[in-house]
């Protein structure tokens, strides 16, 4: 047994050795190692594997940089405080936020972004830059504009985005533009314009269990995709879904083209609902989409294994996070004596924390 600790321990000590946290801040007298992610990004010492925790600001990051590394970083959530957010979640009210240009360029793939606010970000392909991609947007907060801009001609594989708020997207692949493989859209809320996915080529597209609140006509339009376990809130407008495969959805829309029927049977979807009836539709900007008592996307996806999620972002074995706070411990409350007499020797600190996972 001791010998078994030990060499666990020294395993544990490795793993530590060879992946470090770096801290970017850029709040003035702040001292975390950068101040902005392309000095963290271009820094010899920051190698594959590292981890970069954003600090939330006041100030937005808004230095474009191009990540060629295999990195994980982290933000702090999003809708925190105002009008819509969620509150206490997170002890500090204010997110990290990046807008800009970020360049995805050859030793990106496998990468993640985490928690991240990214008001009218775009993400580019660097020329040449094609392939397994393999880039993972998970609980980032997606507003604004077209948010991936794909080369012509190109093939892009592995792009996934779970548990993600698009607000105001225009998320539209044009046709003709780049072929899309192994693309993932998974337990996130959809508000804003269109959600147009239609590359001219593409294998294991999968569009499952989201919350689409759109109202463009035709709101989602979708070529080639598993398309299952769905919320559609387009009112009457109806969607299109060409050469797809369209299971256990929910429509407000009398939608045409898809299987009809009760949700029970899996293929079935399920037409002409009221919004009233699906969703609360009350409360922060992302905690108005959770169901309402009764809805009908209750254990209305497609029974795996026995088990029949609910519809919808907050559905599955892994659902949405509200304000997509990051799935590690946060301290979600501080309080700090303002000040302390002289010669004091101590002072009472209360933190309060969770675990996100």
């Amino acid at each position: 047994m001791k010998k078994l600790l030990f060499v666990s321990l020294i395993a544990l000590s490795q793993m530590q050795a060879d992946a470090k946290i770096w801290r970017v801040n850029n709040t003035a007298g702040i001292n975390a190692d950068f101040t902005n992610l392309n000095s963290a990004i271009s820094n010899a010492s920051v190698l594959d594997g590292d981890t970069i925790h954003l600090e939330p600001s006041a100030t937005i990051y808004n230095a474009s940089f191009t990540l060629n590394k295999r990195l994980v970083l982290i933000g702090y959530g999003y809708l925190l405080t105002g009008t819509g957010s969620n509150t206490g979640l997170q002890e500090s009210t204010q997110n990290a936020a990046i807008n800009a240009i970020i360049t995805l360029a050859s030793g990106s793939a496998n990468s993640k972004l985490m928690g991240i606010d990214l008001p009218g970000s775009q993400f580019l392909f660097a020329s040449g830059y094609s392939g397994n991609v393999n880039i993972t947007f998970e609980k980032c907060k997606i507003n604004g504009g077209n948010p991936m801009v794909f080369a012509a001609g190109a093939t892009y594989s592995g792009i996934s985005f779970r548990k993600c708020l698009f607000n105001g997207v225009n998320f539209n692949t044009a046709p003709a533009v780049a072929a899309l493989n192994n693309l993932t859209v998974e337990n996130c809320i959809v508000v804003g314009n269109v959600f147009w996915l239609k590359p001219p080529a593409g294998t294991n597209i999968v569009i499952r269990n989201n919350t689409f609140s759109l109202a463009t006509n035709p709101a989602v339009d979708v070529n080639n995709a598993y398309v299952a376990n769905n919320i559609f809130l387009t009112g009457s407008i109806q969607n299109s879904f060409i050469s797809c495969n369209v299971k256990n959805n929910v429509f407000t829309a009398n939608q045409t083209g898809v299987t009809i029927g009760p949700l029970s049977t899996n293929g079935n979807n399920l037409v002409s609902q009221t919004l009233a009836s699906l969703i609360l539709n009350t409360g922060s900007d992302d905690g108005k989409f959770q169901l309402a008592a009764g809805s009908p996307a209750i254990g209305g996806g497609v029974d795996i294994s026995g088990f029949k999620p609910d519809c919808g972002a907050f559905g599955s074995n892994d659902p949405y996070k509200l304000s997509g706070i990051p799935g590690i411990p946060t301290i979600y409350s501080l309080t700090v004596p303002a000040s302390i007499p002289v010669g004091t020797p101590t002072m009472n600190v209360t933190l309060s924390t969770r675990n996100n996972n």
